[in-house]
């Protein structure tokens, strides 16, 4: 688990331990802390703050080195070349630095470890043989010594004496090397049968001028170092370190299958060397037995000696060949600071950029997906055959009536273009009276009927307005009026002269509007009756043109009720709302000829940025164009005339709506 407290930089510092209970202790002390021995020194170069605490971590030992490994990275540079590149990521340069040049220090002082290995096996060996055969040398030469003695025998001895004893050094010599060549075997042999640990180095074979045995027992080593650095890195059921394993064994055997044989071959040169002693034995037998006895005791000492000297030798070489020793690896640079690797400026732009193109894509392709609202024009027309008759882009506006006198606005002109467009639809029979309806409420069909009612009574006709949904009347609150009396009184009986339920809209000359009146219980009832058509025929005696905004079609079968007073009926559908079935709905009433005459207003056509939706009739009008358009219900919302609440949104339309999609 890693533990971290803070500690105060002072003169002196203080722990906290988990009982918040601080400490003070000098610089330099030891102390135990949280199972750890650790020591705090001052570094002189680090400005200190009285105030500050400096925040301390204890890190679990292999985690920490994990950590470092998965930071570090070697890179041949060259394909064939023999240098290596280490690199080591850190978020301080100078504790890369240090970690590396470290590092290096360790492999070449590891690897050199490992080249000396079997040279120290080697001394180890010749020491242990040297011990045992100066303690015999010393016995040796102390019996001679005393035997010399007691039989008061002076050290020269005559001449044949001599002889035999400098011809019997000679064979002695001979038969110590051998001997010796034998011991060392013999040795090698009791090390690699007896040693239980089977991947040790086997010693050199220092005095054996066996070049066989010598290459043998190198490659061996070689196998041996070769498992030694793959377990570092791996585990003993890497399948590597397995066939090493194997390939051990099996050179293992050949080792000792060759020094038996080797064995063999020196102890007949022993036997043969030792043959040619015992004749000079023979021949110093003859002597006087006090000089015979003198004789064997010196020739002893002397084999002993030889011995001696020779493993003497051998150690000194293999002393020589440890301190000569050098590791084949050497450093060309020390650690670098190559400055900030991460994070890289250009791939973070590049990054970012992509980003900024792939989510808003990706959101726009979702939305696209789950969206079932109508789009561009190409849509309506390729799922109606019902003719097009304006189009009416989105505005946010305080005041419902955009189309004025003076009004020379994009939206105004699209009224007065529908409006001119009305005037061709029926050349033989003008076109009267003109019903305005929906699927359902929201698209905006009140706010159509007014302004086509103002762009009308422009052109110096006598306009009435009539608002014919009787369930949920909107336009006379759109247009401040009281609705107290109007159409439901007169349909009733309650007032007589419908005149007198008329109002005049403010600013404008030719327009006027009859307001619904007071909901009735039974509104179709009320449209189907005598004084309804009483009332449309005075309307219509009265009046050049008539707009009737009924109720949404979608919910109530009010405008089809009122089109034998009609001679065309807009049907109204809102861009980016209108739901695409509607656009089935409209062209099944479009064939069923439902209407005398049916033509279609798109409604809050959005122009901003990612909108596809063409309008034409030749303007072109680049206004980013914003407009709420009332809904068929009551207002939960009354800042403003008509802005009422919204089809409730779903999730992903919220989501967009967060990126101003």
């Amino acid at each position: 688990m890693e533990k971290r407290k803070y500690v105060s930089i002072k003169p002196s510092y203080a722990i906290e331990d988990e009982a918040g209970k601080l400490t003070e202790y000098n610089y330099g002390d030891t102390i135990s802390h949280l199972g750890h021995r650790l020591s705090m020194r001052r570094n002189p170069t680090y400005r200190e703050n009285p105030n500050s605490t400096v925040f301390v971590s204890f890190q679990e030992r292999t985690s920490l080195a994990d950590g470092l490994r998965n930071a570090l990275s070697m890179a041949q540079t060259h394909e064939f070349g023999g240098v290596l590149e280490l690199s080591l990521n850190d978020n301080i340069a100078q504790r890369a630095q240090d970690i590396l040049n470290v590092l290096v220090v360790k492999y070449i002082q590891a690897g050199l470890e490992d080249k000396n290995t079997q040279w120290r096996n080697s001394i180890s060996f010749l020491n242990e043989r040297l011990a045992l055969i100066n303690q015999e040398l010393a016995v040796a030469k102390n019996d001679v010594a005393e035997f010399r003695s007691k039989n008061l025998i002076s050290a020269d001895a005559s001449d044949n004496v001599q002889e035999i004893i400098t011809r019997s050094s000679g064979l002695m010599q001979a038969e110590a090397s051998i001997s010796t060549e034998l011991e060392v075997v013999n040795g090698v042999y009791n090390y690699i049968v007896n040693n239980k640990n089977l991947y040790e180095l086997v010693p050199s074979t220092v005095g054996i001028p066996d070049a066989s045995l010598s290459e043998l027992i190198a490659t061996h080593n070689g196998l041996i170092r070769e498992r030694i650095n793959k377990l570092q890195v791996g585990t003993e059921q890497d399948p590597i370190v397995q066939g090493l394993n194997v390939a051990i064994a099996n050179s293992r055997q050949n080792l000792i299958t060759n020094i038996r044989n080797l064995k063999q071959a020196i102890q007949t040169r022993l036997d043969a060397a030792r043959k040619s002693l015992q004749a000079n034995q023979v021949e110093a037998a003859n002597m006087p037995l006090k000089e015979l006895k003198l004789f064997n005791l010196e020739k002893e000492a002397r084999v002993k000696d030889e011995i001696t000297n020779f493993l003497l030798q051998k150690r000194e070489e293999a002393e020589l060949s440890v301190a000569s020793n050098t590791s084949d690896a050497r450093v060309l640079d020390p650690a670098l600071n190559q400055g900030q690797v991460k994070p890289v400026r250009s791939q973070i732009i590049l990054f970012s950029i992509l980003i900024g193109l792939i989510i808003p894509t990706v959101l726009l392709i979702i939305f696209e997906i789950f969206n079932n609202t109508i789009g561009d024009r190409a849509e309506i027309e390729a799922s109606t055959s019902a003719p097009i008759i304006g189009e009416i882009v989105y505005k946010q506006a305080d005041d419902p009536l955009v189309v004025t006198p003076k009004s020379r606005s994009a939206i105004s002109e699209q009224f007065r273009l529908v409006r001119t467009n009305l005037k061709y639809l029926s050349v033989d029979s003008p076109i009267k009276c003109v019903t305005s309806t929906s699927f359902m409420s929201g698209e905006g069909k009140s706010f159509f009927s007014i302004n086509l009612a103002a762009a009308v009574s422009l052109v110096k006709e006598r306009v009435l307005l009539i608002e014919l949904d009787l369930r949920k009347p909107r336009v006379s609150r759109y247009l401040g009026f009281d609705n107290k009396v109007g159409l439901s009184n007169y349909l009733i009986g309650s007032e007589t002269d419908l005149s007198k339920a008329i109002l005049k809209v403010p600013g404008y000359n030719n327009f006027d509007m009859l307001p619904s009146g007071p909901t009735p219980p039974n509104p179709s009832e009320l449209i189907l009756s005598k004084k309804m058509e009483e009332a449309m025929a005075w309307i219509q005696a009265n009046y050049d043109f008539v707009i009737i905004d009924t109720s949404p079609i979608g919910l109530v079968t009010d405008a089809l009720l009122l089109d034998k007073f009609s001679d065309f009926t807009f049907f109204i559908v809102r861009h980016k709302y209108t739901y695409r079935s509607t656009l089935t709905f409209i062209e099944k009433i479009y064939e069923e000829q439902k209407f005398k005459n049916l033509g279609i207003v798109v409604n809050g056509i959005k122009t901003g940025a990612g909108e596809n939706y063409g309008y034409g009739y030749g303007y072109g009008y680049g206004y980013g164009y914003g407009y709420g358009y009332g809904h068929y219900g009551n207002s939960k919302n009354s800042s403003g005339y008509y802005m009422e609440e919204e089809r409730k949104k779903g999730f992903i339309a919220r989501v967009l709506g967060i990126f101003g999609l």
